[in-house]
């Protein structure tokens, strides 16, 4: 570890970081698949929750896109001629 460079250093840290947040994130998200299996197990099959609907994390939120007023008409247009 003596022959890093800063460089070197700083990439290794940032792998180190970025795979303890992975880590971090597949704990939330086994939770929340069990939290909703065990909700879904006593409700009726129509009142039934999705995995999204019981929490949605902030890094799902960032990947989702944001539509402008002009592609949003633009799909409504489309939306109409069917």
């Amino acid at each position: 570890m003596d022959d890093l460079t800063f460089r070197q250093y700083d990439n290794a840290l940032k792998g180190y970081y970025k795979s303890q947040e992975l880590l971090d994130r597949s704990e939330w998200i086994r939770c929340r698949w069990q939290t909703t299996l065990l909700l879904n197990i006593q409700m009726e099959k129509k009142n039934r929750v999705k995995q999204k609907d019981l929490i949605e994390f902030e890094w799902e939120r960032a990947n989702r896109k944001v539509l402008s007023s002009e592609e949003k008409k633009e799909l409504q247009n489309r939306l109409k001629e069917f």
